[in-house]
């Protein structure tokens, strides 16, 4: 049998900096991919790439969204589980 441990401050502060976390993370790469004067925009959105290296951004910004959106996800489960 499970039990269920009592409520505590924890099990509200752990989601909350997730979802802190997920909106800094999207907040930051948003802000880069249209203001940001570290990329290199040239061939386009979809084509922008590091100025010095010349890496595709894309790859990048589908891990950074990717892991923006787990947290949120993550956080919702936890936050449905305290009620």
């Amino acid at each position: 049998m499970i039990r269920r441990r009592e409520e505590s401050l924890l099990d509200l502060v752990v989601p909350i900096l997730m979802i802190v976390m997920g909106v800094a993370i999207s907040g930051v790469w948003t802000r880069d991919i249209f203001v940001g004067d570290q990329i290199d925009r040239s061939r386009g959105l979809l084509g922008a790439r590091e100025p010095d290296g010349g890496y595709l951004l894309v790859p990048h910004w589908i891990a950074e969204y990717s892991t923006a959106l787990l947290l949120f996800i993550g956080a919702a489960g936890l936050l449905a589980d305290v009620r």
